[in-house]
C-alpha cells in the first residue's frame, strides 16, 4: 500500500497537479433541470467553446424550461438544448445570460478544445471531474478523482433493466464515476486535455455491475462538428436550430386538426404544464389501443423532440386520419417507443 501511495505522489508532482485541476474546474459546469422519480434533476457539463457551448449527457433534466448551468465562479447561466443524439446519449447546450434587456450572448469562457483529441492507452493516468450527489453548489468546486484508463472497449450495458442505446466505444476507468451527478463531467489526461465525458449510470450486461466509463473525445468531436455545422446551416436559413429540431423546416403550425383523433389529454396544472405529461387517455381511443398510459412523459413524435404542449399540438397538427405516428415516451424513468394509428374523429 505504501508503494502505491508513493507512485501516486510521484505522478502528482510530475504533472503539476494544481494547474491541471484548476484548469479543469474552470471548464466543468453544474447543471440543474427537471427531475422525476429516480431520474435526478442535476448533472455536470463540459464547456467546449468560449461562447458557451456545453457538452453533457442526454437526460430528463434537459426537458426543463428553466435549465440552469453554474460555472466555477458561481455565475448562473440559462441553458438551452441546441443538438442532441439519443443513440449516443449526448447533448449540446448553449449558455446565455438573462439581463433586463433580454438574453446576452456569452463570451470569453475557459473551455476545452475538441480539436485533435489526444490518444489514450491502457494505464494512462486521468482526472475525472463532476458533481456527484450534488455536493457542489454556487461557486463551490466540483469533485476531482484520479485513476487510470483500464481499456477502450465497446459498451454493452443496461440502464434500469433496459437495453442502453449506445453500443460504441468507451473508456473504462478505475475512478468512481458511476454515480448521480457525475454524468456529463470531464475526463482529462495529465496534460489537462479532454479525453472523454463521463457517461450515464449503467450496468454491464456481462457482470451486472456499475460501469465507470467515459465517452471518448473523438466520439464527442464528431458529434460536436455535426452539431456546429447544423447550427450554422440553420442560421443561414434564417431559423434557429432548436426550431428545426422541434418542428422541421416545412412543418405547418396549429393544433391537431378537428378531423383527427388520438385520445391523449395532457396535464394543464402545476409543473406538468411545462412538460407534456399525459393526464388521461380516452377509453377505446387510438392512444389506449397503442398503449399510451397516464403519467407518460411524451419526448418525441416521429423523431422530433416534444418539449411542451405547444410542440405536441404542432406536431400532431401535421398528421391526418390513418397516419401511423411513432411516439417516444418516458415511463417510470425509462424510454418506451409506441406506434399509434390516428383515427378519424
Amino acid at each position: 500500500m505504501a508503494r502505491a501511495v508513493g507512485w501516486h505522489g510521484l505522478v502528482l508532482q510530475a504533472v503539476g497537479v494544481e494547474e491541471v485541476i484548476d484548469g479543469t474546474l474552470q471548464r466543468v459546469v453544474k447543471l440543474y433541470g427537471a427531475g422525476a422519480g429516480r431520474e435526478q434533476g442535476y448533472a455536470s457539463g463540459i464547456v467546449v467553446s468560449d461562447d458557451g457551448l456545453v457538452l453533457t449527457v442526454a437526460a430528463l433534466l434537459l426537458e426543463s424550461r428553466d435549465l440552469l448551468a453554474v460555472t466555477h465562479d458561481g455565475t448562473r447561466y440559462g441553458a438551452s438544448v441546441v443538438a442532441r443524439d439519443d443513440t449516443l446519449q449526448v447533448a449540446l447546450l448553449q449558455l446565455h445570460l438573462t439581463t433586463p434587456d433580454g438574453q446576452t450572448p456569452v463570451r470569453g469562457l475557459a473551455h476545452f478544445s475538441l480539436e485533435d483529441p489526444p490518444a489514450v492507452t491502457s494505464g494512462d493516468w486521468v482526472f475525472a471531474a463532476g458533481n456527484p450527489f450534488r455536493v457542489a453548489v454556487g461557486d463551490e468546486p466540483v469533485s476531482i478523482s484520479m485513476g487510470v484508463v483500464s481499456t477502450r472497449t465497446r459498451l454493452r450495458a443496461t440502464r434500469r433493466k433496459r437495453e442502453f442505446p449506445y453500443y460504441g466505444d468507451v473508456l473504462v476507468v478505475d475512478a468512481s464515476t458511476s454515480n448521480p451527478g457525475s454524468p456529463g463531467g470531464a475526463l482529462v489526461n495529465l496534460d489537462g486535455r479532454l479525453v472523454g465525458m463521463i457517461g450515464r449510470v449503467v450496468k454491464s450486461k456481462t457482470t451486472n455491475t456499475l460501469v465507470n466509463y467515459a465517452m471518448p473525445a473523438d466520439v464527442l468531436h464528431d458529434f460536436y462538428e455535426r452539431s456546429v455545422a447544423y447550427i450554422a446551416a440553420s442560421a443561414l436559413a434564417g431559423r434557429s436550430a432548436d426550431d428545426e429540431t422541434r418542428t422541421g423546416p416545412d412543418a405547418p403550425l396549429g393544433r391537431t386538426p378537428a378531423s383527427v383523433f388520438h385520445g391523449i389529454k395532457l396535464f394543464s396544472l402545476g409543473y406538468k404544464t411545462d412538460l407534456p405529461f399525459v393526464e388521461r387517455v380516452v377509453r377505446g381511443s387510438p392512444a389506449e389501443v397503442a398503449g399510451i398510459r397516464k403519467d407518460d412523459l411524451i419526448r418525441a413524435i416521429n423523431g422530433q423532440t416534444v418539449r411542451s404542449g405547444a410542440d405536441f399540438d404542432r406536431l400532431f397538427g401535421q398528421q391526418a386520419a390513418g397516419d401511423v405516428v411513432e411516439i417516444l415516451v418516458i415511463r417510470r424513468n425509462e424510454p418506451v417507443t409506441i406506434t399509434l394509428t390516428l383515427a378519424a374523429r
